[in-house]
């Protein structure tokens, strides 16, 4: 009996539903495995160009650029397909979330990387122009001074004033451009503090340039003239200053001296 029941049970076939929920439910899970793996592979990517980005050069980076934004686009592509099963499972749409963060995050990378590469570049050729100027600038200057000893030459000192001005603005631009790539790269800070001063010495010799203009010899010794006389008036002055205040320091001390004289005589006198 026992055998008969158990071959009986053996032979009552399954319900179709049970059947149809279990293969439906079976399908399910592999379809949400697919579909998490393949999203998996997206970010996958996303992170390998990712981790390229530091130690890339601007070439490079152009070419991380047009692979991201390609990954981006198969994934859209993808995930427009694949909208109706992500937006049921909550683990798929917390990938998709994540893509699209991840996706940001790598482009404005590869943003501020290009931004750092062409703040150092232009750094470098601010340096390398207001270094090669230096000795065009002592040539300037010295043929200025030159030009502004006769009238007759004053429209060759007004040319080389244009000249400089036009060297000078071209100067100005690439020094801006890497005072703001300084504040935008840290390590280039100690190298700034070279630049400022260069730059301070070719505007300084700018100015002479610009300044530059013919006096008549008689002008030329009465300007001497009385920048000396102003020299030995503050000289003088100074001189004065200095005496009224070794005068005032050692009457002061003569009224201290005098004020304990008295105090040591009034202790002196008898008391009744």
């Amino acid at each position: 009996m026992v055998v008969v029941n158990t071959m009986s049970l053996r032979a009552i076939p399954a319900k179709p539903d049970s059947v149809s929920n279990s293969m439906k439910a079976s399908h399910l899970g592999e379809r949400h495995n697919t579909t998490s793996s393949e999203m998996d592979s997206y970010m996958s990517v996303l992170l390998n160009i990712g981790k390229g980005i530091s130690r890339a050069k601007m070439s490079e980076l152009d070419g991380l650029e047009r692979k991201l934004m390609n990954v981006n686009a198969q994934w859209n592509i993808y995930a427009q397909v694949q909208q109706e099963n992500i937006v049921k499972d909550e683990n798929l749409m917390s990938k998709f979330s994540a893509f699209q963060v991840t996706f940001q995050v790598v482009k404005d990378s590869i943003s501020a990387q290009k931004g750092k590469l062409k703040a150092m570049d232009d750094f470098a050729s601010a340096e390398k122009l207001l270094t090669s100027r230096q000795e065009q600038y002592n040539d300037y200057v010295s043929e200025a001074l030159k030009l502004s000893f006769t009238s007759k030459t004053a429209s060759l000192l007004q040319h080389l004033q244009a000249k400089e001005q036009i060297t000078f603005a071209e100067l100005q631009q690439s020094f801006d451009k890497a005072t703001q790539a300084a504040s935008l790269v840290p390590s280039l800070r100690q190298r700034m503090d070279n630049l400022n001063q260069l730059f301070a010495e070719v505007k300084v010799q700018s100015e002479k340039i610009q300044q530059a203009k013919y006096v008549p010899l008689m002008q030329r010794l009465k300007d001497y003239l009385m920048g000396f006389a102003a020299v030995a008036i503050i000289l003088m002055f100074v001189s004065m200053v200095k005496s009224k205040y070794v005068a005032f320091k050692a009457a002061k001390k003569a009224a201290k001296q005098y004020k304990s004289m008295v105090k040591l005589n009034d202790n002196e006198y008898p008391t009744i």
